[in-house]
């Protein structure tokens, strides 16, 4: 079996050797964790605390504003989302930041789909916050005073009633009268026929526009009859 000679000058160098190396490494440690260390421990780094809805953390920031720890600690700013203090605001020790999310809702209305990000509690903030008008016969798919849910879907379907008149023509009649002062087979135009006007009255009731429904409500004789030919 072959068996490696050792010359053992040779060895106790390499051990020296590596004692050295073993020196020398543990003071680049020693130096590296010094770098690091000085690294963290930067003059006027603030530690401050991110809440983001259950989210929350403490870091340490040499960022001067809000705007600047937010985004340095990757949280990303949709539309409507509301921070506090304000974006501008100058940082301070021990500062907690606050980021309110807005909500996404579909809104659908007088022909229209759009979404919108918004911060309202209720449906009914959502609707007045977008001058969305209702009457008492509209529909909405959603309890107006129910919290505003996010990705939800409101839905408005207008109705409307209202009373609608359409001219009827009364025909004008004819008579005949004997008048012994006209010869015989002589006639005379004693007054001129005209046609009459009726109003009748609908109760017509329509949804998004759209006719549903056409009720007879009643009809009367203006006091003015113009004439119709």
């Amino acid at each position: 079996m072959f068996k490696p000679k050792f010359n053992k000058v040779k060895s106790d160098f390499i051990f020296t050797n590596l004692k050295a190396k073993c020196r020398v490494a543990a003071l680049l440690v020693a130096i590296f964790v010094v770098s690091v260390t000085t690294v963290y421990a930067v003059p006027n780094a603030k530690l401050i605390t991110i809440a983001d809805g259950s989210n929350e953390i403490s870091v340490f920031t040499t960022s001067s504003t809000v705007k600047g720890a937010i985004f340095e600690n990757g949280f990303l700013l949709a539309k409507n989302d509301e921070v506090s203090p304000s974006l501008k605001s100058s940082l301070f020790d021990g500062m907690k930041i606050s980021i309110d999310r807005s909500k996404k809702v579909n809104l659908i209305c007088d022909g229209f789909n759009v979404s919108y990000n918004t911060n309202a509690e209720t449906y009914r903030e959502f609707l007045n916050e977008h001058d969305i008008i209702l009457s008492d016969e509209d529909l909405v798919s959603v309890n107006l005073d129910d919290a505003v849910v996010e990705d939800s879907q409101v839905t408005i379907t207008r109705i409307k009633r209202e009373i609608v008149e359409v001219d009827q023509i009364i025909p004008y009649t004819s008579s005949q009268v004997n008048d012994s002062n006209l010869e015989a087979g002589q006639t005379k135009l004693f007054q001129a026929g005209q046609n009459g006007i009726k109003k009748i009255q609908y109760e017509v009731v329509s949804k998004d526009g759209e006719n549903i429904s056409t009720t007879y409500v009643g009809e009367y004789l203006p006091f003015f009859t113009k004439a119709v030919t």
